[in-house]
């Protein structure tokens, strides 16, 4: 059902605004939000927008938490999963090629 995933969509919008209130934009939390919002958006078939959140994540993760993270790595295959979604298959193979190579 289309509704819930937009008041899904919503609620993961409100969540990342208050979590970037008060405990930062890059905050560990913060991010994890950013993420589930992206992935909430990517069900609802919003690819750009998903993208875009996916990336925000995806960087600021590889700044504050490190390239080998758990958390950075599961960003990265998101990524490239979105990617291929959108038909972006060199890019896509790229990332999944960096968490591949991941301890």
């Amino acid at each position: 059902d289309m509704g819930n995933f937009s008041e899904g969509v919503e609620l993961h919008r409100r969540a990342l605004d208050a979590r970037e209130r008060t405990l930062g934009k890059e905050h560990p939390e913060t991010l994890q939000s950013l993420s589930q919002l992206a992935l909430a958006l990517d069900n609802m078939g919003h690819l750009p927008e998903a993208e875009e959140l996916q990336r925000r994540a995806l960087d600021a993760k590889e700044r504050t938490l490190g390239p080998q993270h758990p958390s950075t790595l599961r960003s990265i295959e998101r990524l490239a999963d979105l990617l291929q979604d959108l038909g972006k298959e060199s890019e896509a193979a790229e990332l999944q090629k960096r968490a591949a190579v991941a301890p």
